[in-house]
């Protein structure tokens, strides 16, 4: 269902699904699966020109990734609400839990 931007007077964090541990990938029609890269799961809105960004708790976490809020910023949609997870890579492409830690301690250090 779209988002109509005039509709949202305020930001307002939804509670997510928790997702659920198997050993296999679901298969089947109206099954779906997701990937858990290790990093932040975030939820991103998007109102006019404002983005905030929570955690998967609720908290603001707009600071600590200014340069994907300002990615949002520039996003051609006037509102939006986007579910997804903040990963940093090692070199050869592999999620790295620990460089995207080190960009809250030296930011501007690693590149999201």
């Amino acid at each position: 269902m779209p988002l109509h931007h005039e509709a949202v007077s305020e930001f307002r964090f939804i509670q997510p699904c928790s997702p659920i541990r198997a050993k296999a990938v679901p298969a089947g029609d109206g099954l779906l699966h997701e990937v858990k890269f290790d990093g932040y799961r975030v939820q991103a809105h998007k109102v006019g020109s404002r983005v905030v960004i929570y955690s998967r708790n609720g908290h603001n976490f707009t600071d600590r990734f200014p340069s994907v809020a300002q990615l949002l910023h520039e996003l051609p949609a006037k509102a939006a609400v986007l579910d997804g997870e903040v990963v940093a890579s090692d070199a050869n492409g592999h999620p790295n839990f620990a460089r995207l830690h080190v960009r809250w301690t030296r930011p501007g250090t690693i590149h999201l």
